[in-house]
């Protein structure tokens, strides 16, 4: 049994790797260079919004003295709590 589930295997890649063999003969300088060529990344933004439903309170009120506030020297770094 296993025997005949490493041949089904065997002849699966075979096969997958022939046809990538063939496809990457057909890539030419002219194919690459169309891939490689930069191009301007033009966004015009979802064209089929999904509203998500609002729960409860949408934004989380921060106290004073808590990480980010308005005001701190810098709201990214860590406050060190000693006990």
């Amino acid at each position: 049994m296993t025997g005949e589930l490493k041949k089904m295997a065997i002849a699966m890649l075979q096969e997958y790797v022939k046809e990538f063999q063939e496809r990457r003969k057909g890539v030419t300088d002219e194919v690459l260079k169309g891939y490689m060529t930069p191009r301007e990344l033009v966004w015009k933004g979802n064209p089929n919004p999904v509203k998500k439903e609002k729960k409860g309170k949408e934004t989380k009120e921060v106290k004073g003295g808590e990480k980010g506030v308005k005001g701190d020297a810098n709201p990214t770094e860590e406050k060190k709590i000693e006990s």
